[in-house]
């Protein structure tokens, strides 16, 4: 795996967790 190819995951793999994170806290604000 390049390193380009592996930074690019990486960054992507974070900025869909923060997205997770922060719908999770968006609903259980909703929820609650």
């Amino acid at each position: 795996l390049p390193c380009s190819g592996a930074l690019l995951l990486s960054l992507c793999g974070g900025w869909l967790g923060a997205r997770l994170l922060k719908g999770k806290a968006l609903f259980r604000q909703f929820v609650g």
